[in-house]
């Protein structure tokens, strides 16, 4: 356990627990049948990808997520990560249903919540 992961997959249900450094996360087999079409946020849509650009940061997660614009759409990655896509869902809203993300900028106050895993986290924009 070099970096603290565990994972336990469930089969019947296809499911899996993912355990890592205090978090837990129930992650679901994507269905391969779903053909649910993904919207590409593009700036052609008005939205403004610098508002939500650079590292956030919690006392709560022992990781930093950097959000970062790269064609037309937001990356997120946290510390020691692979990166993923955010899709633009509205409203300073973005998500990744694949691993079950949920992101809600305020870019006012400089900041974002994190939804993941049943848990929700408030992130600060690193100065």
């Amino acid at each position: 356990m070099k970096y603290g992961v565990k994972v336990e997959f469930v089969p019947e249900e296809k499911t899996m627990h993912f355990t890592q450094q205090g978090m837990a996360f129930l992650l679901k087999l994507k269905d391969p049948t779903n053909t649910e079409e993904t919207v590409k946020v593009s700036v052609e849509n008005n939205v403004d990808f610098e508002l939500y650009t650079g590292v956030y940061t919690s006392d709560q997660l022992p990781i930093d997520l950097d959000i970062s614009s790269k064609d037309d759409g937001l990356v997120a990655q946290g510390t020691g990560q692979p990166s993923f896509n955010l899709v633009s869902l509205g409203d300073h809203k973005f998500s990744n249903t694949e691993i079950g993300l949920t992101i809600t900028f305020i870019p006012e106050e400089n900041k974002m919540k994190f939804k993941q895993g049943g848990s929700e986290y408030e992130m600060v924009l690193k100065e």
